[in-house]
């Protein structure tokens, strides 16, 4: 004999099983809130959380200033050197046509020019136009110039850079004698025979002066540190 799936089993309405899951939803809800009140941060994780953030800030503001600085050296720099082509036969032997010299514009900021430097400046006639020579006389100096001598405050001047002079020709087209007043300066060209420089358009003022030539850079086989013969000048009392 079989009997009913449900025989002795007793069974209660579904108004009496209602309170059942009233507590299961009840007990859910109090496991969330005590679920949920176990994940609140604690004043140390709080206190590390705030450092890590002002670490960060600290990281930030330095790559900042890191990527500042590398663009105003990149700008220093490219600003501060000039690698300019040469044209012309004025500075020979020395330094020839379709050679590149390096320019620090940048050295004349914590000093002057000095005799003997090679330096590149805009001519006083034209701005726009921009030469290459050597610095002969400094502020206050008093340059004469014979056919063939040049002489700086009296001091006669015995230059190896400059070529020799044939038979029959003058170094200067005229013997002249110029006194040199504040922020001016006397460039000649090394070769004397063929070179438009202070004998012909005077002193050129110290704003002109864009920078000294320090290096052949260009070809690469030519490389070489341009000399300024101080020995030349070491007779010729400082300050003119």
């Amino acid at each position: 004999m079989t009997m009913p799936r449900n025989a002795g089993m007793e069974t209660l309405p579904p108004d009496r099983q209602a309170p059942a899951a009233t507590t299961a939803q009840t007990a859910s809800s109090t496991s969330a809130r005590a679920g949920t009140s176990g994940q609140q941060t604690s004043p140390e994780n709080r206190q590390a959380r705030r450092r890590e953030e002002a670490l960060q800030q600290i990281a930030l503001r330095d790559t900042v200033i890191t990527i500042l600085l590398s663009a105003l050296i990149f700008v220093g720099l490219h600003t501060s050197f000039l690698v300019l082509p040469l044209d012309g036969p004025s500075m020979q032997p020395g330094l020839h046509t379709d050679e590149r010299v390096l320019v620090n514009s940048l050295v004349y900021a914590f000093g002057e020019p000095q005799r003997g430097d090679v330096v590149v400046f805009h001519t006083p006639f034209d701005f726009s136009q921009i030469y290459i020579k050597r610095v002969i006389g400094l502020p206050g100096d008093t340059i004469t110039l014979t056919l063939n001598s040049v002489y700086v405050d009296g001091v006669l001047l015995n230059e190896p850079y400059v070529p020799p002079i044939p038979p029959g020709s003058s170094e200067n087209p005229i013997a002249t004698t110029v006194h040199l007043g504040p922020g001016q300066y006397y460039l000649l060209g090394d070769n004397r025979l063929d070179s438009r420089d202070s004998r012909y358009f005077g002193p050129v003022p110290r704003a002109n002066i864009i920078g000294q030539a320090q290096f052949v850079v260009w070809p690469v086989g030519a490389f070489e540190s341009i000399p300024t013969y101080r020995s030349v000048y070491a007779g010729i009392k400082a300050g003119g």
